[in-house]
């Protein structure tokens, strides 16, 4: 028999074949046992033999995990700020909101020098992101932003981490004119096919002035 997580093993009966080997006396017959499950999860069941005719039997339980690798994608665990949700009439700047699932830069100036941008120069163009490791085998992410990939740039955009370990990265916002622009940063983890999407925005505001005469 075997089960899923959450599931004993008596709710989850699965019917197998049964073999029937002759052994001699003073000799040995060696057996593989080969896992392969339906799909992720932990999974666990019962060998059972019997000898012929005294009907003795011998119970050998099996248990299998089948995790694909993965990082956490928790925001509160990526993103260093975070609120709730957007109040009305109010600036968010470089903030995530839970209500709208995106990370919002605010309100920059368009126009910087990319140059200085990417090398630090305006704290509030960049953002620091953390993936953690929460699986059980080495990760390879890699990253890309899906659109408006000139407005918006990853660096580094592939790393690897160990289980257990922590990795940061930087996104940079580079808004080139005024209005407001969005993109989903797309990641993806060798062996893994469930894609991480992680969703930005960028005001970009220009100089104005008012003359009145």
């Amino acid at each position: 028999r075997s089960g899923r997580p959450g599931l004993s093993l008596a709710e989850k009966p699965v019917s197998t074949p049964s073999y029937r080997w002759i052994i001699p006396a003073k000799n040995q017959t060696e057996l593989k046992l080969r896992f392969s499950p339906p799909g992720h999860g932990t999974f666990a069941g019962s060998l059972v033999f019997e000898l012929m005719r005294t009907k003795q039997q011998k119970t050998i339980d099996c248990r299998g995990l089948c995790y694909p690798p993965q990082i956490s994608t928790e925001p509160g665990k990526i993103f260093s700020n975070c609120m709730d949700f957007s109040p009305s009439g109010k600036l968010v700047r470089k903030k995530f909101v839970f209500e709208s699932g995106i990370f919002e830069f605010g309100p920059l100036l368009a126009g910087k020098s990319r140059e200085r941008i990417l090398a630090g120069d305006f704290k509030e163009n960049v953002t620091e992101l953390r993936f953690e490791n929460d699986g059980l085998h080495d990760a390879n992410v890699t990253f890309h932003f899906e659109d408006n990939d000139d407005c918006f740039t990853m660096n580094p955009c592939k790393f690897k981490i160990s289980p257990g370990q922590t990795e940061w990265t930087k996104v940079f916002a580079l808004p080139v004119s005024a209005g407001t622009l969005t993109s989903k940063l797309i990641g993806s983890i060798d062996d893994n096919p469930s894609p991480i999407v992680l969703q930005f925005s960028v005001t970009g505001i220009s100089p104005t002035i008012t003359v009145q005469t």
